[in-house]
């Protein structure tokens, strides 16, 4: 699969926006939608020029973290090590609900991963899901106001 700029766009941009919309929330910090858009468009960006290094995916996604919470500490003002835990505690929980979305979104339309991750549409109907279900925990964290800092 090759990562397109579009990718950023579609992808990439969205998702890192709600990702730091739960990030934030368990960090119990002020939305500042401005700077969430800010900080998701650096991230795409940046991870558009990861993903352009000829390195295992695993390394990708390291470094695509690493990038997210340097951005989100120097934006945000918030300790690296917070930051780092609240992106970590995100980023698993995303990665479950993409792999189960994933497996029931190809169930449902009869396509295998490789129809699907060559193909910006269906990439793109497979995704939208995920985005969701982020939204659904970040509104439910919220409405139970949990967070991981105390106050």
């Amino acid at each position: 699969m090759t990562y397109e700029l579009i990718d950023v766009f579609i992808i990439t941009i969205p998702e890192t926006f709600v990702t730091l919309l739960v990030v934030l929330q368990l960090l119990d910090r002020k939305l500042n939608l401005k700077k969430i858009l800010v900080a998701s468009v650096l991230q795409g960006f940046a991870t558009f020029v990861i993903r352009q290094i000829h390195i295992y995916s695993l390394l990708h996604s390291i470094l695509q973290i690493f990038m997210c919470i340097l951005i989100v500490a120097y934006l945000f003002k918030i300790d690296f090590k917070l930051v780092f835990v609240a992106l970590v505690i995100t980023v698993v929980v995303y990665g479950f609900i993409e792999q189960l979305s994933i497996y029931l979104v190809l169930k449902v339309l009869h396509k295998t991963l490789s129809e699907v991750m060559n193909n910006q549409l269906w990439e793109f109907v497979v995704f939208v899901p995920q985005l969701l279900y982020m939204v659904i925990i970040y509104f439910i964290l919220r409405r139970f106001n949990i967070t991981i800092t105390s106050a």
